[in-house]
């Protein structure tokens, strides 16, 4: 909890503070500390806490609360659009200052404020049990054998080198939903639908991401991981092909948006659900944060890599 509201603390006035740059340099070190505390509070909420509190359908309940951030985007997206491009407020000139004051904002004052008054650190210190988890045969005493192996063990083996590589394959290739929409923009089938393609992808992709939460979070809880992680990279690798084999229709580019988001939540969903399968719950919350450590670095890589790919090719 006190790392949670630290992290988001920072994030927000970091935010905020983009809003008085003068110079690109602050949009750096603010971006970095951005990136590293919401790292942070996203790894205790998914990775961390949920496992804390619920025994069964853990990944199910990541999905739900997966949700909230592509909520948070589809609506606060026009919001920001009419606050840069409108006047600006709080005594700015510019209205993309003013985006980062309200932004930042809204930053510190739902994460606080969630962290303060709902976060707690785990059922056992509140006197309760897991969802899910059954009291022992003793009054009060609630028994458990945890099943898996130490972390020295772990990330000595096979299955923990296989389990970087699939962090290291997702984080390189989810900078691709970010080019959708300009494939859109510069498709024939852009320049005969009758409706703002690059615009409503966007949010197909999203659609696509909330649903294929539960698709592959059911497929986790119910078979494993491994299975999830199977099911979601064969609805994506069909989506991205359906849509580039439909340059002149916007129909199939759509459905294959839609397809393509589903695994839209691997970052937050297939890496707890991987480190369990795996790993079990014995050093759960040593191994997956080791696991996971490199995957913010990874993403920023990312997308200079396709940024140079995109240079050197022209499309």
């Amino acid at each position: 909890k006190k790392m949670a509201l630290i992290a988001i603390a920072i994030a927000g006035i970091s935010c905020m503070a983009l809003a008085f740059a003068p110079n690109v340099w602050l949009f750096y070190i603010c971006g970095a500390l951005i990136g590293a505390c919401l790292t942070i509070a996203i790894v205790m909420y998914n990775g961390t806490i949920i496992p804390r509190w619920f025994k069964t359908n853990i990944s199910s309940v990541i999905a739900t609360v997966l949700i909230g951030p592509r909520l948070g985007g589809i609506i606060l997206n026009p919001v920001t659009s009419k606050l840069i491009n409108g006047p600006g407020l709080f005594g700015f000139d510019e209205g993309w200052r003013s985006a980062f004051i309200v932004l930042g904002g809204i930053v510190l004052v739902v994460g606080l404020l969630n962290c303060i008054i709902l976060m707690r650190e785990s059922p056992a210190s509140m006197g309760l049990l897991r969802v899910g988890e059954i009291a022992g045969a003793q009054e009060n005493v609630h028994v458990e054998k945890v099943s898996g192996v130490r972390r020295n063990y772990a990330v000595k083996s096979a299955a923990f080198a296989f389990f970087a590589l699939m962090i290291v394959t997702i984080n390189l290739s989810s900078p691709i939903f970010s080019y959708l929409p300009a494939y859109c923009t510069v498709s024939e089938a852009g320049s005969i639908a009758t409706f703002d393609l690059s615009g409503i992808v966007t949010s197909i992709l999203l659609v696509g991401a909330i649903v294929g939460g539960y698709i592959i979070g059911f497929c986790n809880d119910k078979f494993g991981g491994h299975v999830g992680g199977v099911v979601g990279g064969i609805f994506g690798a069909v989506g991205l092909a359906v849509a580039l084999l439909g340059e002149s229709s916007p129909i199939m580019i759509l459905i294959g948006a839609a397809l393509f988001g589903i695994p839209a939540c691997f970052t937050g969903l297939q890496y707890p659900a991987m480190s369990l399968t795996l790993f079990g719950r014995l050093d759960y919350e040593k191994i997956y944060p080791t696991a996971t450590a490199i995957a913010p670095w990874l993403g920023a890589v990312s997308f200079s890599i396709w940024g140079f790919i995109y240079d050197a090719t022209g499309t």
